[in-house]
This record gives structure tokens, C-alpha cells and sequence, in this order.
């Protein structure tokens, strides 16, 4: 019973805001006029209570209409602000709150902060979208690369190696069908040679895919060994220098990891790209930054170009995404004609371990 009398009781006040002072205005008028009336009356006997009562009806019929427009012109603000609310709610974010002309300084200011909100809101809605779109982009990259890298080992293993073991059968057949000695020694000097290159193969293959110097010796010793095993191979000269601040210093396995990769892909790209004659690759510490430069003297490009064009063909996407990773920097330095110079910036833990170790040596 006690509730459904407070439910009653509190009904009345949920009613909109305008009833609420529509209705106490009534009250008010009302009241004014029954005064007025009654005071009438007592003054006037010979007036005639119809007439008095039916003036004072239109008087607060006329009252209440005035009322009413004057409360709706009034309240007109809130009601935008309630309409752009229910927009917002129903998934509007484009929707703003229009110049309020008949608004008070308290409701200009209100809907000035909805608009801030709702501008902050749509920025954060348009960044969240853009990064789940490169989200996905990096996604697509990864497995793309993950798929390319394993078509590479499986025609690496195929022609490689598959085709060198092949060789190996072959020649042992031959050799259980050598009729003397000396043609025995003959293809067993081959097979030797052949097991002893394919070997080499899966060597150079497996350090392809990592490392194992990385985690053993670390990064100077690793591409000191890569620097010369490419420029034994390619028709580029490659020399590597490391200076002694760097050499004290032994970094982390995902900074390892990171500037070996983006050495390897510099690297990749000059031979593939730059039509240089050498190149450098030089390990350096400033502070607390690690830092390696890969310069050739090769034709260069133009940087600005390659980032309007959107071209990720020289790789550069791939190592600045590679060094975000650890939250380092890579600064591209290129002109035509004049070459290219890539600096790579990692940033050392405070704490890292100095000690010139193995890796250190010159």
C-alpha cells in the first residue's frame, strides 16, 4: 500500500519539464483570479456570477496559451539537446548541436561541451577504425611474409638440397659399380665434395631463417660474419666497422633481432635496387642509443617520392614496421645520383649490461 501511494505520489513529478511549469503557472493564475473573483463579489453584489465566471474562463484559457508559447520558445534549446542526445545514441556521430539563438549562456555552454564531446568522440571513432585497418594491412603482411618465407625454404630445399642428396644417390650407386679402386677413391672425392656443399646449403639456410650467432655471440659478431659472407658473394663490396662504445655493449635478443634484420633487408635492397659499387655498414652507440648505418654509393632516390607514391617495393616499410616493434627509428638519406644512407636507432635499457665479451672483438 505505502508503495503504490509513493508511486502515485512520485508520477507526477517524472512529467515533462514544461507540464510541470505549465501547470504551476496555471495554479498560480488560478488562484490570482479566484481572488480577484471572490474579492468582486464581495465589493459588487450586482454583478452577475456567470459573466464574471465565463470572463475569468477565457482569461485563463488566453493566459495559459501565452504561457504556453512563451514555455515552449523557452525550453526550445533542451529540446534540441535532447534530439542530438537520442541521435548520438542511436549511432550519430555526425550530428552537432545547431546555433541556439533564443538559448541562455548556460544552455549555449552546454551544447558548446556537447560538441567538443562529440568531435573528441568521432576523432577517437575515426582513429579506432584506422587502426583496425592497419590492423588488418599488417595482418595480411604477416602472413604474407610468413608464406613467401616458406615457398623460399621449399625451392631453397627443393633445388638445393633435394637436388644435391639426388646427386649423392647417384653416385653411390656408381660407386658399388666402380670396377677398380682408384674409380672408387675418384667418386668418393666427389660425393665428399657434394655432401660438404650441401651441408653449406642447409647451413646458410637455417641462417637465413635465424641466426643461432645472435643468441650465442651476439649482434657485432653475427654481421660481421653476414657482412663478409654476402660480399663474398655478391658484386658489391661490403666492409663492416664497429666502434668501441658499441663494442661494450651487449643488447637485448628483440633489438638483436631487429637491427640484424633491418641490416640483412639494407643489404637486399642495395643489391637488388641502389647500382652501387660498395657499401658500409657500421654499428655505433651514442648514450643510450644504438645505432646502425648502411650507406652505399649507388643511384639513389627520392625519398619524398617514394612516400607519396605510397611504394613499399625497397623494403623501407618492412624495417620501419620491424623497428617500431622495439620503439626505434629509421631515417632514410637519399638523393638521385648521390646515394642512400640508412640510419637505424634502437633505444638501450638503462640497465643493459656492459661487457665487451666475445661479440667485442675487432
Amino acid at each position: 500500500m505505502l508503495a503504490t501511494w509513493r508511486q502515485r505520489v512520485q508520477r507526477p513529478l517524472h512529467a515533462p519539464l514544461s507540464i510541470k511549469i505549465l501547470v504551476v503557472n496555471a495554479l498560480l493564475v488560478a488562484t490570482g483570479i479566484a481572488s480577484g473573483l471572490w474579492a468582486a463579489t464581495a465589493t459588487d453584489a450586482s454583478r452577475s456570477l456567470p459573466t464574471m465566471l465565463a470572463v475569468v474562463g477565457i482569461g485563463l484559457v488566453l493566459c495559459l496559451a501565452i504561457n504556453g508559447l512563451i514555455l515552449r520558445a523557452a525550453l526550445w534549446p533542451l529540446a534540441v539537446l535532447e534530439r542530438t542526445a537520442r541521435a548520438v545514441q542511436q549511432g550519430d556521430l555526425g550530428i552537432r548541436v545547431p546555433d541556439l539563438v533564443i538559448g541562455d549562456p548556460d544552455t549555449n555552454r552546454l551544447a558548446a561541451t556537447l560538441n567538443q564531446m562529440l568531435d573528441s568522440l568521432e576523432a577517437q571513432t575515426r582513429q579506432t577504425e584506422a587502426n583496425a585497418v592497419e590492423l588488418r594491412r599488417l595482418s595480411h603482411r604477416v602472413l604474407s611474409a610468413q608464406e613467401e618465407e616458406r615457398q623460399r625454404v621449399a625451392l631453397e630445399l627443393h633445388d638445393e638440397t633435394g637436388q644435391a642428396l639426388t646427386s649423392v644417390l647417384v653416385g653411390l650407386r656408381l660407386l658399388r659399380a666402380a670396377p677398380d679402386l682408384s674409380q672408387v677413391q675418384e667418386q668418393a672425392e666427389k660425393l665428399t665434395e657434394q655432401t660438404r656443399q650441401t651441408l653449406d646449403n642447409v647451413r646458410h639456410l637455417a641462417l637465413g631463417l635465424y641466426p643461432q650467432t645472435l643468441s650465442d655471440l651476439g649482434l657485432i659478431a653475427t654481421v660481421r660474419w653476414y657482412v663478409k659472407e654476402w660480399s663474398s658473394t655478391m658484386p658489391i663490396s661490403a666492409s663492416f666497422r664497429v666502434t668501441n662504445t658499441a663494442q661494450q655493449v651487449r643488447l637485448t635478443p628483440p633489438l638483436d633481432l631487429a637491427l640484424y634484420r633491418v641490416i640483412q633487408e639494407a643489404l637486399t635492397n642495395t643489391v637488388r635496387h641502389s647500382g652501387a659499387n660498395t657499401v658500409q655498414v657500421q654499428l655505433d652507440r651514442q648514450g643510450q642509443t644504438m645505432m646502425a648505418r648502411i650507406e652505399d654509393d649507388g643511384l639513389g632516390f627520392d625519398p619524398a617520392t617514394i612516400a607519396t607514391n605510397g611504394q613499399s617495393g625497397l623494403g623501407l616499410v618492412s624495417m620501419r614496421e620491424r623497428l617500431a616493434l622495439v620503439r626505434g627509428q629509421l631515417t632514410i638519406t637519399s638523393a638521385p645520383g648521390r646515394g642512400t644512407r640508412l640510419l637505424a636507432r634502437v633505444h638501450l635499457d638503462p640497465h643493459t649490461e656492459t661487457s665487451p665479451g666475445p661479440a667485442a672483438a675487432p
